[in-house]
This record gives structure tokens, sequence and C-alpha cells, in this order.
């Protein structure tokens, strides 16, 4: 009896949904589970090359045991090594080659023409074969192409090594009637090409409640992987997709290797992960430019990821171990204060990050500054026992610290933002001033607390120069 294989898609949409905040050891959770009941294949999110993708795919590599590992990719296949490196240990794995299909999105999302998507997909799908012989092409937005493109993307993607191309019906446009005869279609143009045998997949959007009857005539028309998700959403529901199976298995004359009679069991026990993690999740909110927005903040149920991410929206780039220790202090001060403002988070990313020995000391300045006149600074640094001297003049003190600052240390830094706020309160408040720097394309941020802003703006600029220093430095002695 020919088998039919489910590819279950719920952590991948759990990842690329806003609403969603499902933590790291979650993500492991689920895919155990779908793996205990014999999913055939679960997908993770979209490959971006990032510390918590590599960290996610080792881990339910490790955990998964019989099911199909998926990482879909962009046709860029940037970082292919260090997938592969993450991938590798998995008991099968797979790489999914991603693009789009119709001309608007061809255009407009990927920036490509007809005839430069063909060479792209050849070279992708091609370089992932060298590294696992399980690569699926996946076609998004299939209904809206054109059925000869459709059919001459495929068969580049054949030959350069895919053995699985997915349809998807992106926009919900076919009908359960229709496909059959759109799997014939393309099939015919596929051999009209002369490709070789390949194994089809099909994904429905399940917008208008059809998911479950689309699926069912798919499996009834001969496709060979059927695209579902163990959580109610725009993908065709699995317990409803399997419940039809199992009523038609007879007439379908199909087998599938899931365990049915745990899935509805399993499928609750992930509904209620994504529950409970949507009622605790980031209250973290961007706006539809991307730039953070004032009620941005941090609270106890966010994890590293969440952190990270932030911290990379903020323009900052994080190692490891800048993260563990950013992501420890975080949950320190979110402790107390249940939750953590943007500039606090900025804060703590200055003082946390990039850590280093300081080159530069402060051993003493002056300042004047009158009405009438331009403000001047004095200031006075100690580098490897030796003490150097910087006076400027500027537009109020501040300003001319931070030039004569920069006359010793010979370099020009960007000023790429400069904040001060209040950290106690009264006359004698203190004051925390956040310097972010740009170098090299590169952001770096010093803070500094005093009762002088302009105490605390100087020593937040040669925290921030000490950074960038000990990098030029050290890649000097390298």
């Amino acid at each position: 009896m020919e088998r039919i294989r489910i590819q279950d898609i719920t952590i991948r949409n759990l990842s690329s949904s806003c609403d969603s905040a499902v933590l790291f050891k979650e993500k492991i959770e689920i895919a155990k589970l779908l793996d205990k009941i014999g999913t055939d294949v679960i997908t993770l999110p979209l490959w971006t090359a990032s510390h918590a993708d590599s960290l996610l795919v080792k881990a339910v590599a490790m955990d998964v045991k019989k099911s199909v590992l998926s990482v879909p990719v962009s046709l860029d296949v940037s970082n292919l090594d260090g997938l592969w490196d993450a991938l590798k240990t998995a008991a099968k794995p797979r790489i999914a080659v991603q693009c789009m299909s119709s001309s608007v999105g061809m255009e407009y999302i990927q920036g490509k023409k007809e005839a430069q998507m063909a060479q792209s997909v050849s070279h992708a799908v091609g370089e992932c074969a060298k590294l696992t012989k399980d690569v699926e092409f996946v076609v998004l937005d299939e209904s809206r192409a054109d059925e000869d493109f459709l059919a001459r993307i495929a068969d580049e993607a054949i030959r350069s090594g895919a053995s699985t191309v997915t349809l998807c019906d992106t926009a919900g446009l076919m009908l359960p009637h229709e496909v059959d005869p759109r799997k014939q279609s393309f099939l015919s143009r596929l051999s009209a090409l002369g490709s070789g045998k390949v194994d089809l997949g099909i994904a429905f959007s399940d917008a208008s409640d059809m998911g479950s009857a689309l699926s069912y005539y798919a499996a009834k028309s001969g496709f060979d992987e059927i695209v579902v998700s163990s959580v109610r959403g725009d993908v065709p529901f699995l317990p409803g997709v399997v419940g039809l199976l199992v009523a038609h298995e007879t007439e379908l004359a199909r087998s599938f290797g899931l365990d049915a009679s745990n899935m509805l069991s399993i499928s609750s026990k992930i509904g209620r992960i994504c529950s409970d993690s949507d009622e605790g999740r980031s209250s973290i909110r961007y706006g539809s430019n991307g730039d953070e927005d004032d009620s941005l903040f941090l609270t106890v149920n966010d994890n590293m990821q969440v952190v990270g991410d932030l911290a990379r929206k903020l323009g900052y780039d994080l190692s490891s171990d800048d993260l563990a220790r950013v992501y420890e202090a975080v949950r320190r001060n979110v402790r107390s204060r249940r939750k953590l403002g943007a500039k606090e988070f900025e804060s703590i990313l200055a003082n946390e990050s990039m850590q280093v020995p300081a080159t530069y000391v402060l051993r003493d300045y002056v300042y004047t500054s009158g009405a009438s006149s331009r403000s001047m600074s004095h200031i006075t640094l100690e580098k490897s026992g030796r003490i150097f001297e910087g006076i400027a003049v500027g537009d109020g003190p501040i300003d001319a610290s931070f030039m004569a600052i920069g006359k010793i240390a010979g370099q020009h830094c960007e000023l790429d933002d400069f904040m001060i706020r209040s950290i106690t309160e009264g006359q004698e408040a203190l004051g925390e001033t956040l310097v972010k720097l740009r170098y090299n394309g590169k952001l770096y941020s010093g803070c500094g607390i005093s009762a002088d802003i302009v105490a605390s703006s100087i020593r937040a600029y040669i925290m921030a120069l000490n950074k960038i220093t000990w990098e030029e430095e050290g890649s000097g002695r390298k």
C-alpha cells in the first residue's frame, strides 16, 4: 500500500508569528511530541544564520529520532556551512529551499526576474544537494504563478538535486475539485521538459476552512506529502486531516506512519504549550516601520532569543558570551522591576556587552562654558602608563569634551546616539549618560554615571572608545 507523508510546520509558523512567544525549550518539546507520534517531517523556522537558529537546530537534531528534520532556507543560501554543522547530527536531515513563483512575488519580494529566478533556484538547490540527498524545493504562491514558468523552475530544481517539490497555495484560491487537474497539469509540463521522477508535496491555506477537505483530495490524487499544523490557524489542522484519512483509508488505499491513536492527546498538549506561552508573551512591540515604539519593554517571560533579537533591532551585534551576560543582567533587573524599559535595556547593553580592559583611563577634565563664548574642554587620559592631553572647543562642554577625546585617540567616531536620564531624585540627583558610537559600520556603546552630566558623558564616551580601540588593536595583533 502506497504511503503518504505528513509534514508538520507548527514550529516554523509559531516562530514567524508576531503573536507567539513560544520559548526555546517549548519548541524542543513540541518537536519531541511530534516525533513521538511518528510525524514524517518536522519543519523548523527559516534559517537566518543567527546564533539562536544554530542552537535550536542542534538541540532538536539531538532529540528527534524518527522524523525527518527539515530546515527552510531562502534562495541566497547564506551560511550553509553553519546550517549543516547544526543539522548534520539529525537522524534524517532535510534542507528546504523556498522561493516565490508569482510575477509579483518574484519582482517585489525577491527582486528577481524570471531568468534570474531560474538560475538562483538551480544554484541554491545544487548547493544544498552537496550536503544532503533530501532536498525539498518549496514553491510559494504557486496558484498565482504562470504554469509554464512554475514547471520550468521545478525542472531546474529537480535537475539540481531536489527530491521533493512542494506546491504552496498560499493565497488559498484552490477548490477541492481543482486539486487533481492541477497536479496532472503540472506533471504533464514537467514530463514535457524531460524531468526525472520526483515526490510531490502540497500545502494549502485553511483560511476558507477547507484545508482538511483539500488535503484529503490531495491524498486521493496521489500527492506524496501533505503539509499540516498541530495548532489551529491558516494551515490545515493535523487532527482534522488525519481524521479524514483514517475514515477513508480503505477508499484511498494509502497508509501513513503517524500514530493516529495518540494524535489527539499530543495535539492537545502542543495546543496547551502554545496557549500558555501566549498568555505570558513578550510586551515588546514595534511600529510598522520596524522601529521601537514608546511602550517597548522586556518582561520576566522573555527568553534569551527575545533579548538577542531586541539587541539586534537596536543595532547591536552581540557575541554568544555578551548575549549570555546581557541576558543574566536583564533577568536580575526585571525580577525587581517586573518590566525593563528600552533605556534601561540599552544601559545594560552598554555595561555588559563587549567588556574590555580600559585602554584609556580618565585622569582629569576641565571645561569652561559661557553665554557669549564657545565652550572649551581640557581632557587628560592615561594609556599604557603614559599621560595624554587634548584641548578642544565646541558647541557646549559635552561637544568640546568629545572632540578633545577624539584628538587624543587620533580617530573620528560618528556619534550615533546620546541619551541622558536621571536615576535618582533631588538637587544632587545622579545622571546616567548613554553614548553610542558608530565606527566602521558597527555600533559601540558606553555609559557613565555622575552628578555632573558632563562627567558622566565623558565617562560614557571613553567606555565606548575603549571597546573600539580594543577591537582595532586586537585585529591588528592577529
